[in-house]
């Protein structure tokens, strides 16, 4: 399947090359007819299509440096610490005789679900 996808890739890529390089050769014009394009179709399809890239680009890069200056650098985003034990059983999810038996043990069986219904 890999080179399956690297041969199509290269097949693209060959095909734009040959359209910016004027180049007509026997297969990529067969691909070519087939699509019913031409070299110039392709280079201003290439053209569009960086050009609209580069507006949401630079649209972009502005949006960040408006951002950037407005507010700042904000550092709020930071990881959440560990929960503790009194978090879980505030939860009131598990009993605490429960909890402790699973702190406890590495394997545990329990016959009924200890986890109560949210409901």
């Amino acid at each position: 399947m890999s080179l399956i996808g690297w041969s199509y890739c290269l097949l693209v890529l060959f095909f734009f090359l040959s359209a910016f390089l004027n180049y007509n050769g026997r297969f990529i014009s067969i691909v070519k007819m087939a699509f019913k394009i031409t070299n110039k179709d392709i280079q201003i399809f290439t053209f569009k299509g960086f050009l609209i890239w580069s507006c949401f680009y630079f649209g972009l890069r502005i949006w960040r440096q408006y951002n950037r200056r407005r507010f700042g650098i904000l550092t709020r985003r930071h990881y959440p610490g560990p929960t503790t034990k009194e978090e879980m059983l505030a939860l009131q999810l598990m009993s605490k005789e429960n909890f402790e038996l699973v702190q406890q043990s590495k394997f545990v069986v329990f016959e009924k679900n200890p986890i109560r219904d949210l409901t």
